[in-house]
């Protein structure tokens, strides 16, 4: 598996350099990887406010007007989804991922940089990977109402989607920006 991952890297390296050197300079990559970072923390921040409102608006009707607004469950849950989508493409993009924090004192640096490619592009295939099995739960459900609200079931498989799409964005800037680190940010 981790040999097919190097080949993988191996092969599609040249994109990557390709990228680099087709004008993302480092200060152009810091400042797509700084705005794609701060809307992803507005949302987040966006979706954690609304989730705070809809807890104490549930919690106040529930006791002081003795009344449960039952679809209040269904916003919880879609702005739950959305901000986890969010948050892992947010939390790769600022490397602060799990990552191997104390295998870099026992690892060597020069297979410490492999292990960190080899990260770099499953994270990027993974989020292939997510995007398509997403887009095909979405397909399938589509249509299906399972909500208090009405909603189209499929609308839960949306932020899947959008979080694929970001992860494998964010994955691909991270390694541009691996590969300009590992050549003394040339640019």
């Amino acid at each position: 598996w981790i040999v097919s991952l190097l080949d993988f890297y191996k092969e599609h390296s040249e994109f990557y350099l390709a990228l680099y050197h087709a004008g993302l300079s480092d200060i152009m990559l810091e400042t797509i990887r700084n705005k794609l970072s701060f809307v992803m923390q507005v949302f987040m921040a966006c979706m954690i406010g609304g989730l705070l409102t809809l807890n104490l608006t549930q919690v106040l009707t529930r006791y002081l007007i003795k009344y449960t607004i039952v679809w209040l469950n269904d916003l919880n849950i879609f702005f739950l989804l959305w901000l986890t989508c969010i948050a892992l493409p947010w939390l790769w993009l600022n490397r602060k991922h799990l990552m191997m924090d104390y295998a870099d004192k026992i690892i060597p640096p020069a297979i410490m940089r492999i292990l960190q490619h080899i990260t770099g592009v499953a994270a990027a295939i993974m989020a292939v990977g997510l995007t398509v099995s997403a887009a095909s739960a979405y397909k399938a459900n589509f249509g299906l109402v399972a909500t208090t609200l009405g909603w189209d079931e499929g609308a839960r498989y949306l932020p899947f989607i959008v979080c694929g799409i970001l992860w494998f964005v964010c994955a691909v800037l991270d390694e541009i920006r691996r590969i300009s680190d590992e050549k003394g940010g040339t640019k």
